[in-house]
């Protein structure tokens, strides 16, 4: 892939990116880039071939992009095998998420997910245990041996991991 760097005046500047500073800290640079292709859950699941080492992070509906960043920056570099992410009710894959994941959302699958219940059902056949993770569990992640593949459910901001969901799960850390 090739990259092209552009100077422009900086009255040209912020007339065309004049939207993105009235939000956002630019610092007098903008990268343009393609949002990263999501799979197709059945494919994934098809393909992956699950290890003891491999983790997965599924996002329970979170709402703000900022967190979704910052959430697929950290999975990044705890090796995290992939991102799923319900189809709808969930903060989408944008310009918020490129900059507070650093980029790293263009290093990790991102599978989208119709239903989650039944996609965690799916895993569950292959081989992981669910975690959920809640401020209300009374077991502690640090506890915890993870001697198979892993999905770690992380809650809405707001409402943590929907009820139906916890129920999915194999233990609430």
């Amino acid at each position: 892939k090739k990259t092209y760097v552009r100077e422009v005046p900086a009255k040209e500047f912020d007339k065309k990116f004049e939207k993105d500073l009235e939000s956002k800290n630019t610092q007098g640079v903008v990268l343009v880039v393609g949002l990263p292709k999501t799979l197709n859950f059945d494919d994934f699941l098809n393909n992956i071939k699950p290890t003891i080492k491999t983790s997965i992070i599924l996002l329970d509906e979170l709402t703000d992009a900022g967190n979704v960043g910052a959430i697929i920056r950290s999975a990044v570099c705890l090796g995290a095998s992939a991102i799923l992410m319900p189809k709808h009710n969930q903060a989408p894959i944008n310009g918020t998420v490129y900059k507070t994941s650093a980029g790293l959302v263009s290093k990790i699958p991102i599978v989208e997910v119709v239903n989650v219940n039944t996609s965690l059902s799916k895993l569950k056949e292959k081989g992981f245990w669910i975690y959920g993770l809640s401020e209300k569990a009374e077991n502690n992640i640090s506890d915890e041996k993870f001697e198979t593949p892993v999905v770690f459910v992380i809650g809405n901001e707001h409402d943590g991991i929907r009820a139906k969901t916890q129920e999915v799960c194999d233990i609430l850390l």
